[in-house]
């Protein structure tokens, strides 16, 4: 199992925000906070290197190393499992807002007695936070700033979800087989696209010559620990990908790019279904083009078709 060493430090970066939320030893979350930041920093796989190695590293010991050992072997912390499940949902939700820092929080959820984010809004816009100490009127206005960042934020990712999902099923009705992905990386030197989404894909979709697989590997965003992954390469040929844009209104933009999915080697590091796309008008110019049409909304590269198609 790949687990990588920035997946690992946000792993003991959490449990330290969480154990300080709890009130635990201020020693002990320094300590998880500061290594954290020392795998952060490090040149070199944790997974990689030998237990005897990761204990000398300064800064970890052998409590921390052997908590390295144990999500290396089984991609999860149990301590900060343990302290997900004793937190209610909405309070760790609290630690995406920009200058909510754990102590704010314990007080917001301990003394307050509020456990979502919209029970925060309201009690800033009824200014009940002045009450409390640590919170004056500057971070009631930052709070309730940062919470409407968080909502704008959400309703772009659910319109781009409803375009997504009106896309597929207009796709899937008018063409058969269609499938979810994204622009992943551009590859110059193939004037290629790497396409490549999460573990999303229509495996109907994969070359012939190499099997279907599912993997289990650990993911850390969208409260999905561990999802099993579908993993392929796409079948080389024709291809159509499409996007839709939203305008304002009723107003809406269909762009396409037609080109060919590449036959190419394998990439054994990529865990996720993945095939590179040759735009029949080049990378750059697509690029750009795409760019240029989507000026503005909400990262259209996540909003792409692909099927096959006859030349």
């Amino acid at each position: 199992m790949a687990v990588s060493n920035e997946v690992i430090a946000e792993s003991f970066s959490l449990l330290a925000k969480l154990m300080d939320i709890h009130g635990e030893n201020s020693f002990k979350t320094k300590s998880y906070s500061n290594a954290a930041f020392t795998i952060e920093k490090l040149p070199e796989s944790l997974q990689d290197l030998p237990p005897e190695k990761i204990f000398s590293i300064k800064g970890i010991g052998d409590a921390i190393g052997k908590k390295i050992q144990d999500i290396i072997q089984t991609g999860e912390l149990r301590l900060l499992r343990e302290y997900i499940d004793k937190t209610p949902p909405g309070i760790i939700e609290l630690l995406k807002i920009k200058g909510l820092g754990p102590k704010k929080i314990a007080t917001i959820w301990k003394e307050m007695e509020i456990e979502t984010m919209g029970e925060l809004l309201y009690a800033c816009q009824e200014n009940r936070l002045l009450l409390y100490k640590g919170f004056g009127e500057k971070t009631q206005t930052n709070l309730l700033e940062g919470i409407e960042r968080k909502r704008q934020y959400a309703a772009k990712h659910r319109l781009g979800d409803a375009l997504t999902a009106a896309l597929m099923s207009a796709g899937t009705s008018l063409l058969g087989d269609t499938q979810f992905t994204e622009m992943y990386a551009m590859d110059f030197p193939r004037d290629a696209f790497l396409m490549s989404h999460m573990g999303e894909g229509n495996w109907a979709f994969a070359r012939d010559d190499r099997p279907v697989k599912l993997i289990k590997r650990p993911l850390g965003i969208g409260g999905l620990d561990d999802p099993p992954t579908f993993l392929f390469q796409y079948r080389a040929g024709a291809a159509t990908l499409a996007t839709l844009v939203a305008l304002g209104g009723e107003h809406f933009r269909l762009l396409v790019s037609e080109g060919e999915v590449l036959d190419t080697g394998e990439l054994p590091g990529l865990e996720m279904p993945y095939g590179f796309f040759r735009p029949d008008s080049g990378l750059r110019s697509c690029a750009d083009a795409w760019k240029t049409c989507c000026a503005g909304t909400n990262n259209p590269m996540k909003c792409w078709i692909i099927r096959a198609r006859p030349r």
